[in-house]
């Protein structure tokens, strides 16, 4: 996949966390993600951070698996906030 299109999926990715994880306040993509084979969906790595933990997450464009310790157990839409999401190429945007 190429640039654009990664960073297309990050920010859909990002999108899907936010609307099954709440207190989210923010999320930097690490690497620009892709296919890992075998038919496997496309997913990246990022850091998500809430309550200003950081976490280790792997996100899809449709879900995410849990990669380092588990999300603390907020539902969407509690407490919402502007999140700012960085983008693997250091651009950035608030997503509210």
């Amino acid at each position: 996949m190429n640039k654009e299109a990664n960073l297309a999926n990050q920010r859909k990715a990002a999108i899907a966390l936010l609307e099954t994880q709440g207190g989210v306040e923010k999320i930097r993509f690490t690497q620009e993600g892709g296919l890992s084979g075998f038919g496997a969906p496309w997913a990246v790595n990022a850091v998500v951070t809430m309550n200003g933990e950081d976490y280790n997450e792997i996100l899809g464009t449709e879900s995410y698996s849990r990669a380092g310790n588990p999300l603390p157990s907020i539902a969407p839409g509690a407490a919402p906030a502007p999140v700012t999401v960085i983008y693997s190429d250091e651009s950035s945007e608030v997503i509210e």
